[in-house]
């Protein structure tokens, strides 16, 4: 034990000697081991890491799924079903997810997100206060309703106080009781949020129909067990429900029991691919940093073959040496690990905001634990035994006689080439930098192609403002009076063409889905179709540029008098009448007691909520056919030229002189509401193209170094070479040959991996095959470029050898 310790000083001392040799290893090592511990600590929690509640695989989620699309909620009748059925079941909790209320303790106004769930919520978890108590079933009654505060809550708002617990808090104007905190770092069921407080069902804060269902598992009993013992309790559920028969079968075709113990995200679900992408470049730039430590470890190792040959001389065995440069590397792997967690702390922060820009704030624990920190042990463990075999290999070939004759350390032998595991270790390198550019080439093309992609209008030109009316509702009439004097007086302002309202904004994920049959003679079909809606003003369709192919759009002919008019896209319409014009037509809603809706014209295809969606069946009701209580809506501005944002101060105040109990709760462009709806492959393009240009970086430092050392080496052939009268060209094949080689069998090899990580990426492409002819010509032309840089120093270096001054000194 006390050698392994002596060889630990050993590796010490020798580091300390080579200080600037030490802090490029550990720095380069930082930056690749730093990077993957960030990348880590969001991939845990986000998609790794279980709820932290008692059993967490026992959890499932109770839902169903139809011919339509797979449902995550169900009714409340469907909770309340469920929580009678003991046979499989030991508990049923609901969830009624996030609302914004604001609330008044001690005199201080503050916003506040809260959860609303079953009273049971936190029984069925299994989880127990950290002040207080938690939600029992006497505080889900009206007048004694009680809310329990999350931790962060508790710590932020309240200063961490116990007496707090009992207190009065008032939410939405009702009063409220203080029962008890929530453990540290319990959030709920949905990883990502972060909610202030939790109310139960009964709290009157909100009257939830729809709610998702989560079950707990008796012991032994598994998911399709589950299934089938709830079976007969889900059909008197469908009976029971209140859907249409048409939605029942859309939506409510067989149950579904899914695992929940990971609980739920709409943060995983636009990151998680990309995250994992992420996870993956990330793990090549380490892959590509240790191997550049290991050539510069190896470099200085030959270097140093007189002190290696002075040890084998002294009885030192080639065990004893190889343990000396695997250590010697443990311990810059170590500093570079120590580095890259310290890093990673303030990064992994970094990336979270990243993932919260454009939507509700994210809230993951990326704090550096015990997981984070095995996983840092497990890289550490690796990059020190890639970084410490490789000079480990080479130090027992040290020739004796030879070592104890050379002193300058010129390890490789006067004019020899690098050695077959230094070319490899470049040869690794360029592979990863090629397999990175391939990937990342692929990721930025799609990117572009989205932004290229015709969304069927024009949102450069065009200014969404949301409009929030504080009255809950308004006298008969008044409404639609308010909301067209805002609509007339935009269109009067300087610099406008044309304004509109529409009841939901595009590229936002808002959308209302309702099922409806055509009427007609040249209908298709007598089936019920799937569409979705918005109600939108005269005007519309100029506003936001969307092409009539057919008939009219709506008019102020279009009265509450006049026969229900409605225009259809073109997708629906061919899926209504095909090839026919629809105009006349008629078609009705199933759901609803609505009359039959003649179609007065067909709209061309557009984007409603991402550039990546199918066309979908979408129409278009009159707004103004149908009283509004209340000012709702987004107004849509068209400027006259240029970009829209300039109009946004100018509508503020219009819209403020009109009504002052008119909130807008946002206004930004539609091309804003574009770069938020790709915001995900910005995201991903962003960080990888940074990443491998890292990595490419660091393959070109490799690169140099081995060209670097090959022509210190072989400065006496190259002088010799010059003095026979070779030319400049024959120098530069020379010099750089060995160097085009390395890099055309690592594009080689990294081209094939790149091949095969494109099926990975097919998902998270736009507009592409897997093999693209573009940006393998741009992954071409970047490893040609990034050769050449590499190349160029050792080249010029070895043009300037002086063969006089050379053979002389030889």
């Amino acid at each position: 034990m006390s050698e392994f310790f002596d060889d630990i000083r050993y590796a010490c001392r020798r580091l300390r000697q080579a200080p600037a040799f030490t802090a490029l290893a550990a720095l380069t090592l930082a930056l690749g081991i730093g990077a993957n511990t960030a990348v880590f600590s969001v991939v845990d929690p986000l998609l790794l890491r279980r709820l932290p509640v008692h059993e967490p695989d026992q959890l499932v989620l109770l839902h169903s799924a139809g011919s339509l699309q797979t449902v995550d909620i169900s009714e409340r009748a469907a909770f309340e079903q469920y929580s009678a059925q003991h046979d499989v079941l030991s508990g049923v909790l609901a969830d009624a997810g996030l609302f914004e209320f604001q609330t008044l303790h001690r005199g201080q106004p503050m916003a506040a997100l809260g959860e609303v769930v079953s009273a049971n919520f936190f029984s069925v978890l299994g989880v127990q206060p950290r002040v207080g108590r938690l939600l029992s079933p006497d505080n889900d009654q009206a007048g004694r309703a009680g809310i329990v505060l999350s931790s962060a809550y508790w710590t932020r708002a309240f200063a961490a106080d116990p007496s707090v617990v009992g207190e009065t808090i008032v939410v939405n104007g009702a009063p409220h009781t203080i029962v008890g905190v929530a453990p540290t770092g319990f959030f709920g069921m949905t990883v990502g949020s972060a909610p202030d407080f939790y109310a139960p069902f009964g709290s009157g804060l909100r009257d939830p129909a729809w709610m998702k269902v989560v079950g707990r598992l008796r012991p032994g009993v598994s998911s399709s067990q589950a299934r089938t013992g709830l079976s007969p309790v889900f059909e008197q559920v469908m009976r029971a429900s209140t859907l249409p028969d048409v939605e029942k079968s859309q939506d409510m075709a067989r149950l579904l029991v899914t695992p929940a113990g990971r609980g739920w995200s709409d943060v995983r679900d636009r990151f998680g691919a990309r995250v994992w992408v992420l996870f993956a470049v990330v793990a090549l730039v380490l892959l590509v940093a240790c191997a550049n430590v290991a050539n510069l470890m190896l470099t200085r190792a030959a270097g140093r073959q007189h002190e290696v040959a002075v040890q084998l001389a002294l009885g030192a065995t080639p065990a004893r040496l190889a343990r000396q440069f695997i250590i010697e590397g443990s311990v810059v792997a170590t500093l570079g690990t120590a580095a890259g967690v310290l890093s990673a702390h303030w990064a992994s922060r970094a990336l979270v905001a990243g993932l919260s820009i454009g939507r509700t704030p994210v809230t993951l624990a990326t704090s550096i634990d015990a997981r984070v920190l095995l996983f840092s042990v497990a890289v550490l463990g690796l990059t020190a035994l890639l970084c410490g075999v490789a000079p480990a290999l080479a130090a027992p070939r040290v020739n004796l006689a030879q070592g104890l004759k050379s002193r300058g350390g010129a390890g490789l032998g006067r004019g020899a080439r690098p050695s077959r595991l230094r070319q490899a270790l470049v040869v690794a390198q360029i592979a990863a930098s090629v397999t990175l550019l391939g990937g990342t080439g692929l990721l930025l093309h799609s990117l572009v192609n989205l932004y290229a992609f015709n969304v069927g209008f024009e949102p450069e030109r065009v200014l969404a403002v949301s409009l929030a009316d504080r009255r809950a509702s308004r006298p008969a009439g008044q409404a639609d009076q308010t909301l067209a004097a805002v609509i007339d007086g935009a269109r009067r302002l300087p610099g406008v063409e044309a304004t509109a309202v529409a009841s939901l904004p595009p590229l936002t994920g808002s959308e209302i889905g309702i099922n409806v049959v055509a009427e007609g003679g040249r209908r298709r079909s007598d089936a019920p179709t799937h569409a979705f809606f918005t109600s939108v003003t005269p005007g519309y369709f100029d506003t936001l540029g969307v092409r009539i192919v057919a008939g009219r759009g709506c008019s102020t002919a279009d009265t509450p008098a006049s026969a229900p008019a409605v225009i259809v896209n073109r997708q629906l319409a061919q899926h209504l009448f095909g090839e026919t014009n629809p105009v006349t037509e008629h078609l009705r809603f199933v759901e609803g007691r609505r009359p039959p809706m003649a179609i007065i014209g067909v709209a061309a295809d557009a984007i409603y909520n991402s550039v990546r969606e199918e066309p979908r069946d979408f129409l278009y009701l009159c707004r103004q056919q149908s009283r509004s209580p209340a000012v709702r809506g987004v107004l849509f501005v068209r400027g006259t030229g240029g970009r829209a944002e300039r109009l946004a101060p100018s509508v503020q105040r219009l819209v403020q002189s009109i009504d002052p109990d008119i909130d807008i709760a946002s206004i930004k462009t539609l091309a804003r509401y574009l770069d938020e709806s790709l915001y995900g492959d910005r995201l991903a393009a962003g960080l990888s193209s940074g990443f491998t240009l890292v990595a490419l970086m660091i393959a070109a430092v490799g690169l140099y170094g081995v060209l670097s050392a090959t022509v210190a080496r072989q400065t006496p052939e190259i002088g010799l070479r010059i003095a026979l009268g070779a030319g400049v060209w024959r120098i530069v094949q020379f010099v750089a040959g060995p160097a085009v080689y390395l890099t055309m069998v690592g594009f080689v090899l990294g081209s094939a991996a790149a091949f095969v990580s494109s099926s990975i990426l097919r998902t998270l492409l736009f507009g592409l095959d897997a093999v693209d002819p573009l940006t393998y010509v741009g992954v071409v032309v970047a490893l040609a470029a990034t050769a050449a840089v590499a190349c160029y120093v050792p080249t010029r270096r070895a043009m300037r050898v002086d063969p006089v001054v050379v053979l002389r000194g030889d």
